[in-house]
């Protein structure tokens, strides 16, 4: 999944972010990939001018690399090139000056990043005009940081709010519809039908391809729908939603 869609998942994903940066507080959201984090958390900080947004990468994740990257987001790129302290020396003396004009930081791909960084991240929301921290990743590569982390109990005591996503939320395959243009009430049922149990990615993709086979403007119907299913996965899962409809449209 490539572009936001203004799902009920999204909401609440803009919603988390929203409340961070007016009532600077850190805050983390979890959930597994291909649930449209990454979407929402880029249109929280389009829409907000204030946000700061950086993803983490296994290759950029020392306490080091982490700095940099906050010194470039917050125009601070004179101290890159300096050791560790005296970047967050740097970074302990110029964040309140961002704070205070309401700045904040969105942290994406979380869970890469060790407990050492993350608590640098956290000191950063203590002081008196404190920087928060939107954190978001996957929930299962956050467990194994817990599980191995004895301090992270206390580090984590420093996040006010918590959002787990675990599935796709009531609504969520309807603004997917809504949103590739899908006509009449049987291709709504077969969506219904599809999504459950999968990922908001796996809609998009399935309707990306659906948009192909009906071409640009032709609409999508229960028959491409089913025609999409076969191409992505094959005839059996397209007979086993096809439940929902009259069985002669899967030949």
């Amino acid at each position: 999944m490539r572009r936001f869609v203004d799902t009920p998942t999204a909401q609440m994903v803009l919603g988390v972010v929203n409340t961070v940066a007016n009532g600077r507080v850190n805050a983390l959201i979890t959930g597994p990939a291909g649930m449209g984090k990454t979407e929402a958390l880029k249109e929280a900080a389009r829409r907000d001018k204030r946000a700061a947004m950086i993803t983490a990468t296994p290759a950029e994740k020392s306490l080091r690399a982490v700095l940099s990257l906050v010194l470039e987001v917050f125009d601070l790129s004179a101290f890159q090139d300096s050791d560790t302290a005296l970047m967050a020396a740097a970074l302990r003396h110029e964040l309140p000056n961002r704070a205070a004009r309401g700045r904040f930081l969105i942290f994406d791909e979380a869970q890469i990043l060790p407990a050492d960084v993350l608590r640098q991240l956290l000191t950063y929301s203590d002081a008196p005009d404190p920087l928060p921290v939107v954190f978001a990743g996957n929930e299962h590569a956050l467990k194994k940081t817990r599980a191995n982390t004895a301090a992270f109990p206390q580090i984590m005591s420093r996040v006010s709010i918590r959002r787990e996503i675990v599935t796709m939320a009531d609504g969520d395959v309807d603004e997917f519809c809504i949103n590739w243009n899908v006509e009449g009430l049987p291709a709504y049922k077969l969506m219904k039908a599809f999504g459950s149990g999968r990922t908001c990615r796996e809609i998009d993709q399935l309707l990306a391809v659906a948009r192909g086979h009906a071409g640009p403007a032709g609409p999508i119907g229960a028959d491409v729908i089913i025609h999409a299913v076969v191409s992505l996965h094959g005839r059996d899962l397209a007979k086993k939603i096809s439940h929902v409809l009259k069985p002669e449209l899967v030949k």
